[in-house]
């Protein structure tokens, strides 16, 4: 396995948030098993050739237009409107990447909307406002111990519990090839209400020829995330723009990474269908089990 070691001062610029990589031809292509330092600290791990059980989550895209910055930049015109949650609306500002949606009435709707993408979210979030106003109004109750599956969950039991074998699959991944991080991360996740399969991870999401912008994710602070793929296709590397690192990862591949610390995104999908699954530790759910909230 070759290592690259970096120093977070020599880091450079990422893309400014929201904004795409389209050109790579400067970045170093990684195809091969490799883990990345940055102060002398893992923060990613690619793992080639692994057994990678199939999974139905491919059936939770759908086209989604709450994807916030990883869609991208909204391309607006002047006029167009961004919700303030005070009920009343401002013109959008530049670099924005929410507008008011309309309803199909005409009106404006209280949600905002990004760039169409397909994608979909699985696992389990924390139990939020509409939510609990969905129980008071004597609306099934999908949640327990202030956390809730994603709607896909929900509706689909069985492919649910297919993908048992996926997660499980990619901890135990984890747990081989880095088991000092991935005991770290097992020590968060016990804290959880939740995980999925049993796995170091609560919630995920699923693209379909979804090229990413810029952006860092929310996950859990000190934790790993997963990506693997599926489907036959050209393009779409995974890119660390400060490490100028672009990683091909194909099907049967799988990344650990800290993309919760690394700017990141996707090159341009040339052709095909690529399939990306990413899981990742919520942060809203740490800490949940033992009264940290």
């Amino acid at each position: 396995m070759q290592e690259i070691r970096f120093d977070s001062s020599d880091f450079r610029a990422a893309p400014a948030r929201g904004h795409f990589v389209r050109d790579i031809s400067s970045y170093t292509r990684v195809s091969s098993e490799t883990a990345v330092y940055a102060d002398e600290t893992l923060v990613a791990l690619f793992c080639k050739s692994q057994s990678i059980p199939a999974h139905p989550l491919s059936s939770a895209v759908t086209a989604n237009q709450r994807r916030g910055w990883a869609a991208g930049i909204v391309e607006s015109k002047p006029g167009d409107l961004l919700y303030k949650y005070d009920k009343s609306y401002v013109p959008l500002p530049k670099g924005s990447n929410v507008k008011a949606k309309r309803n199909k009435d005409g009106t404006l709707s209280p949600y905002n909307e990004g760039n169409k993408v397909y994608s979909g979210h699985f696992g389990y979030c924390e139990a939020g406002k509409n939510h609990r106003a969905n129980v008071r109004a004597g609306k099934p109750k999908f949640s327990c111990a202030g956390h809730r599956p994603y709607a896909w969950v929900r509706k689909n039991p069985e492919k649910w519990e297919a993908c048992n074998p996926y997660f499980e699959a990619i901890n135990a991944v984890m747990k081989q090839r880095m088991p000092v991080e991935w005991q770290q991360q097992r020590n968060l996740a016990d804290t959880c209400p939740v995980t999925m399969g049993g796995s170091v991870w609560t919630t995920g999401a699923v693209n379909r020829n979804f090229q990413t912008a810029s952006h860092l994710d929310g996950d859990c602070e000190g934790s790993f995330s997963s990506l693997t793929t599926q489907g036959d296709f050209l393009g779409g590397e995974f890119l660390l723009p400060q490490m100028k690192l672009a990683f091909s990862v194909q099907p049967s591949d799988v990344l650990f990474c800290r993309t919760n610390m690394l700017w990141h995104c996707n090159a341009p999908i040339l052709s095909g269908t690529r399939v990306s699954v990413v899981c990742y530790l919520r942060g809203k759910l740490v800490g949940r089990n033992i009264g940290l909230y």
